[in-house]
């Protein structure tokens, strides 16, 4: 772990996507789907890691143009015809389980605040069985702007009943990040981020040491 003197958590905020599940085979058929049908192209899963992490809505005309609202509406029935079996390849990140069931444990409320559709969103939490450990689930949609502006955060730290400085806001994107810092919460890194910029101070390698860590402070 690398990281500098900050505030012990109180409460957290969750990225969903490759934070607390593991969910990037999906978004490469997704979005390699949408390429080719509308750019004739498929992008390697390098690119894509570098180049999703804001909300389709947001994204998409950067990358579509002219073509974005159709490309849009697209992978959203693309996503919809295949989402059982995106269901199905679902898993928890390692460590997730533990630090979810660690954090309600002590009683620290948790939210998740993230760019995927909010209508899909909620129903991978609960398909995984997650309900119970969230204040609140919200997504693309639910609001009038996306990750990294801090609307999204600031209904979750609401929802949490704690206040920002407080809240650690675990992801694994400059989004994430960035909305973290426009909140006043806490930014926090986990996993294998080479390939970013502008990192964090506080980065995990994963979630379990993310855990290792709040249980010896």
């Amino acid at each position: 772990m690398t990281q500098q003197t900050i505030i012990a958590p109180q409460a957290f905020i969750f990225d969903w996507d490759n934070t607390l599940v593991n969910s990037w085979d999906m978004i490469y058929d997704i979005v390699n789907h949408t390429l080719k049908t509308f750019r004739g192209e498929t992008w390697p899963m390098e690119k894509i890691k570098e180049s999703t992490h804001l909300s389709a809505k947001d994204n998409f005309p950067k990358i579509f143009g002219d073509k974005a609202e159709d490309a849009l509406a697209e992978l959203r029935r693309y996503a919809e015809d295949n989402h059982t079996k995106y269901l199905n390849s679902l898993t928890m990140l390692p460590g997730a389980l533990d630090l979810l069931q660690y954090l309600k444990a002590k009683k620290i409320p948790c939210a998740i605040v993230s760019n995927k559709h909010a209508k899909r969103l909620r129903i991978e939490v609960e398909h995984m069985g997650l309900n119970d450990y969230f204040t609140a689930v919200y997504g693309s949609t639910d609001f009038p702007h996306d990750k990294p502006n801090p609307y999204p955060a600031e209904r979750a730290i609401e929802a949490n009943k704690i206040g920002a400085p407080y809240t650690w806001f675990v992801g694994d994107t400059p989004a994430d990040w960035d909305c973290a810092r426009n909140s006043d919460c806490q930014p926090i890194a986990v996993g294998e981020l080479t390939h970013l910029d502008d990192l964090p101070k506080t980065i995990f390698t994963d979630l379990s040491a993310l855990l290792n860590h709040l249980k010896v402070a």
